[in-house]
């Protein structure tokens, strides 16, 4: 019902032409209006940004392997072609939201993300938000944000792109974007498959083996409309259908598997926008179906989850004076889950109302967000945040913000069976953080960035006593704080142009309160301290090279008999030759991948490639 009178809020609006303007008895010279609410930026100045020339190094991998590669999320991969989630600023998987073009991809059944389905060549740009930005977008952004875009093209424009790397790895991909008078389209399209039959060594002086039964078949296709039906209103509507199949490798302590996996999931989206010289009404909804298909044999395993989501969205903005806005907006979520563990299926029902103001006048910035939600028709906790910014000097700015940031237990929390437990509450808590922002020389620039987090109630999986069933309960109370520096630099001369950018992050997660003694105090398993990241790129008239090293320390994998896996260091090298022929632009670039051919392990007993490589093809017109 929610959504029907959605839909026809929808049409109602688009046969008006015009929207009433705000009476005031001040005129104001006409403001356009391109900005919106999800732009990375409003809390905080420290994020990681991957531009489009950056996403063609990784184009062949995953979102999860270009966040590892160029940025300091800690990517906890099970090897290549596996489940990849993430840690940022010391939490959890379930505590990084991921938004498509806004929309939140975060499961109902486990609350998180899974990174290798989400192909790099599907998007234009990402851009990690590091920090609590509850208030701004909702359920699960506590320790971070990551932003998947694309964006329509001015031109027609078609680029081919296929490769073949060691282990088996093939991959065809094509976008096509269009552009005629008020229509614009994109197709973008992918097929990849692996054997990933890579060798490893379980220690230096043990015979490699090669790994069995990881092989992956992914295919993708991703279809974007735009209307620009007047100057003041337009119509887009995106669809998503993606489906991978992949074995499930064994072990290092297991002899065979025969488990394997299918994700498949269909996406669409249609948003509605109005425009005036001074506001701006948004109307968006989406709606998302998936299906996970787990199979073992020799376990007796057959699970089949299947997942349905329903987002409708409107929002309204208006500018009072070119210095300050303000956004009001009201969601309703709809979540239905269906999975072994509760065969009869669940469901939610999710209501919130938000609204933001900001003022950005030199040399200050101020933003306070509000946000109000309702679950199943209970209240959940009021979210406040508080920007303040000031520009000390043309060189330099700084700026606090503090927060308030929550979790819902997911379904498999409140429902599986046997464990589930519906008395669940929601983890919650501050954090606050102080950034800053310095340009010391021309084309250098210097960010850091201080950040404190207290969460109460965190949500653990536990053995109940007397039984070898497990349940979660609110148990822990996490303590994170650290914090980051980013640096990027770049330089020209004549033809020839380098560019240089780091980070280096330092986490300290503990469980300040706890239920499990061996776990007080201690840093949290699968969250590493220190975190560091480098990129160096020598760029000519028709060539580029790129050096890019990850550095990740040692991790914390158990409490009672304290054990941990090693730091490592990983290197990738990429060359790349340009050509152009008549209308055609024709790449070749080749990857050397962990080129000092590094054994390491990001999970325990999940081995990872050694020294590979890969050669891609790109033409485009």
């Amino acid at each position: 019902m929610i959504r029907a009178i959605f839909l026809a809020f929808i049409l109602c609006f688009s046969l008006d032409g015009t929207t009433q303007e705000l009476k005031d008895s001040t005129l104001l010279a006409p403001v356009t209006i391109t900005a919106n609410r999800l732009i990375p930026n409003l809390l905080s100045r420290h994020y990681d940004y991957l531009n489009t020339n950056e996403l063609q190094l990784v184009s062949t991998s995953n979102v999860g392997e270009a966040l590892r590669q160029q940025s300091s999320v800690y990517i906890k991969s099970y090897g290549a072609g596996s489940i990849a989630t993430t840690s940022i600023q010391g939490g959890g998987a379930g505590h990084t939201l991921v938004l498509w073009n806004g929309f939140p991809l975060n499961t109902s059944y486990l609350g998180q993300t899974d990174f290798s389905l989400l192909p790099s060549f599907f998007f234009d740009e990402i851009a990690v938000q590091y920090g609590g930005n509850a208030a701004l977008y909702g359920n699960a952004a506590i320790g971070g944000v990551v932003h998947l875009n694309s964006h329509f093209s001015k031109t027609s424009n078609l680029q081919f792109q296929s490769s073949i790397g060691s282990f088996g790895k093939n991959t065809n991909a094509i976008v096509y974007k269009r552009q005629h008078q008020k229509w614009s389209n994109a197709i973008r399209w992918i097929h990849q498959t692996a054997a990933n039959d890579f060798p490893y060594r379980i220690a230096d002086n043990v015979p490699a083996k090669k790994l069995s039964h990881a092989n992956t078949r992914q295919t993708g296709i991703m279809l974007e409309n735009k209307m620009q039906y007047s100057n003041k209103q337009s119509l887009s509507w995106d669809i998503w259908w993606q489906r991978l199949e992949r074995a499930i490798p064994p072990t290092t302590t297991q002899r065979v598997s025969v488990a394997t996996q299918l994700d498949e999931f269909v996406r669409t989206t249609l948003n509605w926008r109005h425009t005036t010289d001074r506001q701006l009404w948004q109307a968006r909804t989406a709606l998302f179906t998936e299906r996970i298909d787990y199979q073992d044999s020799l376990a007796g395993v057959d699970a089949l989850s299947t997942g349905w989501t329903s987002i409708s969205e409107l929002e309204h903005q208006i500018v009072f004076t070119p210095a300050w806005k303000l956004y009001t907006g009201l969601n309703f979520t709809h979540l239905r889950a269906k999975t072994q563990g509760y065969a009869e299926g669940v469901a939610q029902e999710r209501v919130a109302f938000y609204t933001s103001i900001q003022q950005r006048q030199a040399p200050w910035d101020f933003a306070l967000h509000l946000r109000q939600e309702w679950v199943d028709g209970k209240f959940v906790p009021f979210l406040p945040s508080v920007h303040l910014g000031y520009q000390i000097h043309r060189k330099l700015y700084a700026s606090v913000a503090a927060t308030k940031n929550y979790k819902l237990p997911t379904f498999n929390d409140l429902y599986w069976q046997p464990g589930g437990n519906p008395q669940l509450l929601p983890e919650s808590g501050w954090s606050q953080a102080l950034d800053g922002q310095y340009f010391p020389i021309q084309q250098l620039e210097l960010k850091f960035s201080v950040f404190n987090r207290v969460l109460k109630n965190r949500i653990l999986w536990q053995p109940q006593t007397g039984s070898f069933a497990w349940s979660p309960s609110n148990i822990d109370q996490v303590w994170s704080r650290g914090f980051a520096v980013r640096m990027s630099w770049s330089q020209k001369w004549q033809t020839l142009q380098w560019q240089l950018r780091g980070g280096y992050d330092f986490v300290r997660s503990t469980a300040t309160q706890t239920k499990d003694n061996f776990a007080l105090d201690k840093q949290l398993i699968y969250t590493p301290q220190h975190q560091g990241f480098a990129m160096f790129q020598l760029i000519g008239e028709n060539w580029r090279f790129t050096y890019s090293h990850q550095y990740t320390g040692t991790v914390l994998i158990q409490y009672r008999n304290p054990t941990s896996l090693a730091g490592f260091q990983v290197s990738n090298v990429v060359v790349a030759r340009n050509w152009k022929v008549e209308a055609t632009n024709i790449t070749i670039q080749g990857h050397i991948n962990n080129i000092w051919n590094k054994n390491y392990r990001i999970i325990d007993r999940r081995p990872m490639p050694g020294r590979n490589f890969e050669v891609s093809i790109f033409f485009k017109q």
